[in-house]
Order: structure tokens, then C-alpha cells, then sequence
């Protein structure tokens, strides 16, 4: 049986239109997911990483001020001045912890997050008894409390806390990063 020109050239223009076809269905596909996970980098891993860092940049000003409360408030203003500076950061502190917690995406960020919490309640209350203590004009002693061998502990604690926070969200194998990475490598790869 002969196939005539017409026909066979037709058949053949139909054949490449339906192979075209599934082909850009295919990519439309492709493209959502990656879509989807570059929209999940952006609403939620990048503001998540960016906190952790503000966290961490707050949770260092906290104690900076503290020891400058500490340190540096020989009269009764500059005491004054001080703790507001100390509340001021501890607010800071606080609406940036607002802001991450709505962002935890996994059981292991929010273990995480929760010893940083637990060791930041810790911290915390030591402020609260420095505080009292130079408020007292007990300075000696609040200087004690705010540098000894177990407030050195907490302080270790926060830092570890928050540098493996990010290291976690950085690394996580679900982390929406490595998972838009791993197609992007995919959908690179030939003959796939």
C-alpha cells in the first residue's frame, strides 16, 4: 500500500504538533512546581532565614546593652538611660520572635526555636534580677551575675541556638532550597 506525499507529510505535521504538545504540557508542569517552590522560598525560607539573623543581631544588642547598663551607668540618669535601652532591645527582640514564629516550617526548626526560647526565658530572668540588683546600687554583684561561669552557659546557649538555627533551615533536607535546587538540577540534565 502506497502512502501518498499528502498524506504522509500530514501525518508526519500531525505527529510533530502532538509530540510539540506534550512537550509544553510537560514544561508547564515543570515550570509549577518550580514556580511553586521559588514561591516558597520567597513567602517563607528567605524571610525565615532573615529573622533568624535579626534574632541572632538582637539577642547580641540585648546583651551589649546590658553590659553597658552594667558598665557604663555611673549616675542615676545614665541608669535611667540604660535600662530604657535595655527594654527598648528586649521589645525588638520580642516582635522579631512574632514575626519567625508563623514562618517555622518543620519539627526540627521548632525544636530549635524552642530551646532558644527556653534558654532566652533563662537570660531573661538573670536581666531581671541584674536590674533589680543595680537598681539597688549593687553593681559589683549584678556585674557577678552578668558574667559569671553560668550566665557565660546561657550566653553560649543563645549563640549556639541561633547559629544552628540557621545552619538547620540552611541544610534541612526538606529545606525549600535544596529542593528547588535539586529540580532546577534535574530539569537541567539532559534527556530527561
Amino acid at each position: 500500500m502506497r502512502v501518498s506525499l499528502k498524506a504522509a507529510l500530514a501525518g508526519s505535521f500531525s505527529l510533530l504538533a502532538v509530540v510539540a504538545a506534550a512537550q509544553g504540557g510537560m514544561s508547564v508542569i515543570k515550570l509549577s512546581n518550580i514556580d511553586h517552590e521559588v514561591r516558597d522560598i520567597a513567602d517563607n525560607w528567605l524571610p525565615s532565614v532573615g529573622l533568624l539573623g535579626d534574632i541572632s543581631t538582637a539577642t547580641r544588642d540585648e546583651r551589649v546593652k546590658t553590659y553597658r547598663y552594667v558598665a557604663a551607668s555611673p549616675t542615676d540618669q545614665l541608669l535611667a538611660e540604660n535600662e530604657k535601652s535595655v527594654r527598648a532591645s528586649q521589645a525588638a527582640l520580642e516582635a522579631l520572635r512574632r514575626a519567625y514564629e508563623p514562618l517555622i516550617a518543620s519539627p526540627e526548626e521548632r525544636a530549635l526555636y524552642e530551646r532558644f526560647a527556653s534558654t532566652w526565658t533563662t537570660y531573661s530572668g538573670r536581666v531581671e534580677a541584674i536590674v533589680a540588683l543595680m537598681r539597688e546600687g549593687r553593681r559589683a554583684e549584678a556585674l557577678a551575675l552578668l558574667t559569671g561561669p553560668e550566665a557565660l552557659g546561657i550566653v553560649s546557649g543563645l549563640s549556639f541556638c541561633c547559629a544552628v538555627s540557621v545552619a538547620e533551615t540552611d541544610a534541612a533536607p526538606s529545606s525549600p532550597f535544596l529542593s528547588a535546587r535539586s529540580t532546577m538540577s534535574a530539569e537541567r540534565t539532559p534527556g530527561k
